[in-house]
């Protein structure tokens, strides 16, 4: 039986021995697809929707009318978006392979910057803060 997987046929593959080879390569690939879709729904649902400053600084232009709202309503539902971005891309489990690594680090990075807004928001609360007044520096003494 001649075998020529480089090239990417032989005669084992042709009667589905390597079914279970063809389901691990499938996999890689659903990963990274479900992984690509999910961050960019992130971007567009979450990251830049409620930062339409940070969108147009990067020249998403389809932003440049909206300011930040930091109203409660608002900051309640920028969390739950995010603990469902969180959740989502938590249940994308990425393989170990050497060839995934940026993927992968990416996934890692999204999920960084989700945890490090809702941290920002529940614990955080910048907004929360005694706002602190400027005081005129003290005046110098005269000169005698």
């Amino acid at each position: 039986m001649e075998r020529n997987h480089e090239v990417g046929h032989c005669s084992c593959c042709d009667r589905g021995i390597h079914f279970a080879r063809d389901l691990c390569r499938a996999a890689t690939t659903d990963w990274k697809q479900s992984f690509q879709k999910v961050s960019d729904e992130y971007f567009d649902e979450a990251y830049f929707y409620y930062a339409p400053s940070a969108a147009t600084q990067v020249g998403f232009h389809q932003f440049d009318a909206q300011l930040e709202s930091f109203s409660r309503k608002s900051i309640d539902a920028e969390i739950a978006t995010l603990k469902n971005f969180e959740q989502r891309i938590e249940a994308i489990h990425p393989n170990d392979s050497v060839a995934d690594s940026v993927p992968r680090s990416d996934r890692e990075i999204v999920l960084a910057s989700i945890r490090s807004q809702l941290l920002t928001l529940e614990t955080i609360r910048p907004w929360r803060r005694t706002r602190t007044t400027i005081q005129a520096p003290a005046r110098a003494a005269p000169l005698s």
